[in-house]
């Protein structure tokens, strides 16, 4: 729900609407076209990052 309604800017509605394939897909594509957002992130991530998928950096790790 977090990267559905915060990330991709999904109402709440429009997030229960969607499958967690679709949220993951598309939280790919967001990532793909906008790395300027999650260029920052990545230089904050220890060197843990190489075990931490996308999500869990653009999640900070929860």
């Amino acid at each position: 729900m977090y990267i559905a309604m915060v990330l991709l800017g999904y109402r709440e509605r429009e997030a229960w609407r969607k499958t967690p394939y679709q949220i993951v897909t598309l939280f790919r594509y967001h990532k793909e076209y906008n790395p300027h957002i999650f260029r920052q992130e990545r230089a904050a991530v220890p060197q843990a990052a190489e075990e931490l998928d996308d999500i869990d950096i653009a999640l900070g790790g929860l």
